[in-house]
């Protein structure tokens, strides 16, 4: 996140960027109303467990109608985007996310390891996405993409 928040603040040096760090060891915070504050953005580049934090995430970008943006790594491999703009794509994303959980259940919440340079690629790819998103040089659709390496 560090990386990311440098190449924001190299695009716009007046952004501001928040950062809300949990660790999840229960059920307890996504039984509850999310209590993310007011952003514009919300970036999902969580470790474990995965499901459960991008259903949590999903429902408060609902629920604040907030663009979110999701991005992973694991040792080998790496995953930037979507970027969910409309509530449609919020929408279809949390079903597929609850589909998901349904059927792995604690699979689903496997921890995996990454590795430092792949991060560095990520969150460039992530960087890349939220200020073409910022700069308004990114359609719907594009923002539905997914890399994956």
């Amino acid at each position: 996140m560090q990386q990311l928040a440098l190449q924001l603040k190299d695009f716009n040096p007046s952004t501001i960027i928040s950062q809300k760090t949990m660790k999840i060891e229960s059920d307890f915070p996504f039984v509850n109303e999310p209590d993310i504050p007011e952003v514009d953005l919300i970036v999902c580049a969580a470790d474990s467990p995965p499901l459960a934090i991008a259903r949590y995430l999903l429902t408060e970008s609902l629920h604040s109608d907030t663009p979110i943006v999701f991005g992973g790594v694991g040792l080998n491999q790496g995953n930037c985007g979507p970027l969910l703009i409309s509530e449609d794509s919020k929408l279809e994303q949390l079903a597929n996310t609850q589909q998901l959980l349904d059927t792995l259940g604690e699979i689903g919440s496997v921890f995996s390891a990454s590795y430092g340079p792949t991060n560095s690629i990520v969150s460039g790819y992530i960087s890349d996405l939220i200020i073409q998103f910022i700069a308004g040089e990114i359609s719907e659709d594009q923002a539905l993409r997914r890399i994956q390496f």
